[in-house]
Formats: structure tokens, C-alpha cells, sequence
């Protein structure tokens, strides 16, 4: 039976760079500024997807305007849920929600407020070999022509073009009860 978002090592809590449940690190603890939930976030190495770095996908079609999306921490599940009910081209969203990862398959693509704390922790992994991911968001500029990235160098771009394919990194969120 997969595993999803749940209640998960009682008793411990986690820190930033722990080894979470699906073997990924831990970036989102329930401390962390601007995190609402009370989850904790993991991604997985950039060999989750059976290479040696994270894989390129495109958002979607330019021509469809996914509305109702959040940048905030914790909205990265309902934002992908979102964009593959509207958009049956969202190859970096599917990607992230169709992944089996070590029994796990809540993944999703994270939004731009994750994608921040992805790039404060990036130490954690080591494994950063490109410089820009997609987000579950999309641009503010040309807004259904465009897709939100997070360049890590740092810096975001609200006007990146759907149909360019960029890097894509999952996340899953997961409640410890202590």
C-alpha cells in the first residue's frame, strides 16, 4: 500500500538536513518563517528520477490560464493539484505527482515561497547542478503565457515561457506528532 502525508516518526522531531521518511532531507520544518502548517518538507536527491540530475519538463500550454494558485509555503500540493485539472500538458507538474518515491507518492511540485526554502537549504544535498526550477506558479508577467521560476543564484523570474522545459525538483510534506 503507498504511503502518502501522514503522521510519521512519533517522537522526534526533525531538523533541517535530517534524512526524512522517503530517504530525502528534511528543508520545511514547522518553525521555519512563513511556514502556516505545522508539516514538515522534504525533496528527494537529483537522482530521484532514475538519472544523475534532476530531469527538464515543461509547465504547460501557453494557452491555458491556471487560476487560483498560492506562492505561499504549503501550497505546492493543492497548486499541482490544481494545474493538472486545468492544463493536461503539465509535464512538470505530472512528473512530481505521478512519482513513487521509496513507497511514498504525495509528491508535487513545489511553489515559489518552497522553491526559496529549497534554495536556502540547498547545502543540505549538494546536488545542484542547474541554475533554474520550475514552480508550481505561474508568471506574473503575460500570466498565462508564463511560468514562475526560481533561479538559484537566488533570484526569481515571474516571465519564464511554459514551454521551456527547466529543471524540476519534487516535495512532500509529512506531520511528526512528538
Amino acid at each position: 500500500m503507498p504511503m502518502t502525508a501522514g503522521i510519521v516518526s512519533a517522537g522526534y522531531r526533525y531538523q533541517i538536513g535530517d534524512v526524512a521518511p522517503s530517504g530525502g532531507r528534511v528543508f520545511i520544518i514547522p518553525s521555519t518563517s512563513g511556514n502556516l502548517t505545522t508539516d514538515y518538507f522534504e525533496a528527494p536527491y537529483n537522482t530521484w528520477n532514475g538519472g544523475s540530475s534532476d530531469p527538464s519538463r515543461i509547465w504547460g500550454n501557453t494557452a491555458v490560464n491556471v487560476t487560483g494558485l498560492s506562492t505561499a509555503i504549503g501550497a505546492g500540493a493543492t497548486n499541482t493539484t490544481t494545474i493538472i485539472a486545468a492544463d493536461g500538458t503539465a509535464a512538470a507538474a505530472s512528473i512530481c505527482q505521478n512519482l513513487s518515491l521509496n513507497g511514498y507518492t504525495d509528491w508535487f511540485l513545489p511553489s515559489m515561497g518552497e522553491l526559496q526554502q529549497l534554495y536556502n537549504q540547498r547545502n543540505v544535498w549538494n546536488d545542484f547542478t542547474t541554475n533554474n526550477y520550475k514552480s508550481s506558479n505561474q508568471g506574473t508577467s503575460g500570466i498565462q503565457y508564463n511560468a514562475a521560476i526560481f533561479w538559484f543564484n537566488g533570484t526569481s523570474s515571474q516571465g519564464d515561457p511554459k514551454q521551456i522545459a527547466r529543471s524540476v525538483r519534487p516535495a512532500r510534506y509529512f506531520e511528526a506528532r512528538y
